[in-house]
């Protein structure tokens, strides 16, 4: 991946991150958000990532 590119990724994540931390509120109801960045949990790259391809249970969730 060309080095601009991927700075370009990481500023709109960042972005993203920013705009969505902090005080909030949504058809009155007020809120406090936050961010914990957790390291480890899978790989990295995108072995074993589902890229697009949505499962069945994601439109068809089981019953309790």
């Amino acid at each position: 991946m060309c080095l601009m590119k991927l700075m370009l990724i990481l500023r709109q994540s960042e972005s993203l991150v920013k705009s969505a931390v902090g005080l909030k509120e949504h058809e009155g109801v007020k809120y406090q958000t936050t961010v914990q960045n957790i390291t480890g949990l899978i790989p990295p790259g995108s072995d074993g990532v589902n890229h697009g391809e949505l499962s069945k249970s994601y439109f068809y969730p089981r019953a309790p």
